[in-house]
Order: C-alpha cells, then structure tokens, then sequence
C-alpha cells in the first residue's frame, strides 16, 4: 500500500507527457514495446529526473493560463503550447517521449525503481510545496 502511495506521488511529481500536462490533454500514446522491463540504466533515471523537473516547471507555468482561458479555444492553443515545451525539455535531456514515458511505466510496475526514482526527485528538489 505504501508502494502505491510512493508510484502515485511519483507520477505527480514527475508527469508523462501529454498525458497529465493539463487538464485537457490527451493521454501519451508510447509505443514501449516492453521497454518497462528491461534495464534502465542510471544514465537514464538521471536524464529521466532532469527532464521531469522541467516537465513539472512548464506544467505548473501553463496550468494558471489554461484556468483562465475563456474558450475550448484557448485552452488547445494552451495545451499544444505546453506540450511542446515539454517535448523539448525531455529531448534537450537526450530522451525520446517514449523513453521518457517508458521510464515512468517501467516505475509503476517495479518498486526499487520506483524508490530509486522518488530518492532522486527529492534529493535535486529545491523546496517542497507548492
């Protein structure tokens, strides 16, 4: 039970793309292949948290302009604004969306992952809240 408390504030902090950027957008369509179950090296996680943190940043950038947006309009000009932030903060990491997305896969499924990924997050964390 504490495994999945731990995977979903795992989630929340780290963000798939296009799936939990904002309220409106799609859910990520990864083609993972399986990826959740091979090796995921450490060169990965830390390129992995890196991008996560620039994910969370530009999510939290554009959640108080989607709020505000009078129409459906809007809120998709938003949506497709942040998701390419997004996608350029992952790929300037030297990860694919997919391997992005894999690595948060792959962390729901094992838990040492999961914990390892967690201890990383926090440890780089300037100040919790928010």
């Amino acid at each position: 039970m504490m495994f999945i408390a731990r995977t979903a504030a795992l989630v929340v902090a780290a963000m798939t793309i296009y799936g939990a950027a904002l309220p409106a957008a799609a859910p990520a369509r990864a083609d993972d292949k399986g990826d959740a179950n091979t090796t995921i090296t450490d060169e990965r996680l830390n390129a992995f948290v890196a991008a996560a943190k620039e994910v969370f940043a530009v999510r939290q950038k554009y959640r108080p302009q989607f709020e505000a947006a009078a129409t459906d309009g809007d809120k998709q000009k938003i949506v497709v604004a942040a998701r390419d932030e997004m996608k350029k903060a992952v790929e300037n990491h030297g990860l694919t969306i997919e391997q992005y997305n894999a690595v948060l896969t792959a962390a729901r499924t094992d838990q040492k992952l999961a914990e390892k990924l967690e201890k990383l997050l926090s440890l780089d964390s300037p100040a919790k809240g928010g």
